[in-house]
């Protein structure tokens, strides 16, 4: 994935997260303490931010879909800032998404989906030519020689990174997802030690 996917994927996964729990994120009342925000950012930190970092340091050029040269830029401004992009999107997809679920404005939710597919189709449609292409900056904006996207040495990496990346959160979402089932289907609790579980003989 280039940054810009990448980053978008984030927010996805994020509000991926928000919508599978979303019967318990719209009843927690701090949602900075919750454990399904935990999740996102846990996805963030160990799946996302170590796929794309993988990515910019293998094929930097493809990466910043030419758009930057990565030999003028210094590593510590560049590592910073993906650190921040990969780290941060799930959890700001997130916290956007159980907002949106918690005013319960379908108009609302209706207007973040399209704007988040509007800016994915503007970057596979518009940037498919520089994503479909792997050269170094300089060969891609001269002209000369690209190998295509599936014949070069990026394909591979790519196709696993990414393969990889998609599969552990299809996991996490169906994992979550019957976590969800199983708690709605406990009875539910009353008060009095008598009725605890964990309390037979209280």
């Amino acid at each position: 994935m280039s940054i810009p996917l990448a980053t978008l994927f984030g927010l996805g996964a994020g509000a991926a997260i928000a919508v599978t729990a979303r019967r318990a994120t719209v009843r927690e009342l701090d949602p900075f303490r919750s454990r399904y925000l935990a999740i996102a950012g846990l996805f963030g930190t160990l799946v996302l931010t170590p796929a794309g970092l993988a990515l910019y340091l293998l094929f930097p050029d493809w990466s910043l879909m030419y758009f930057a040269n990565p030999a003028h830029l210094g590593w510590y401004l560049v590592v910073p800032l993906l650190v921040f992009l990969y780290l941060g999107g799930p959890p700001i997809g997130f916290l956007v998404t159980r907002l949106l679920l918690l005013r319960s404005r379908p108009r609302d939710r209706r207007l973040v989906l399209l704007t988040w597919v509007l800016l994915l189709g503007i970057v596979l449609i518009g940037g498919a030519a520089r994503l479909g292409r792997v050269a170094y900056y300089e060969a891609f904006h001269t002209s000369e020689v690209a190998l295509t996207l599936v014949r070069s040495s990026l394909f591979l990496p790519l196709l696993a990174i990414t393969g990889a990346t998609v599969a552990v959160l299809v996991f996490t979402l169906m994992h979550l997802r019957r976590h969800m089932e199983a708690a709605e289907a406990l009875p539910a609790s009353t008060s009095g030690p008598a009725t605890n579980p964990l309390r037979p003989f209280g």
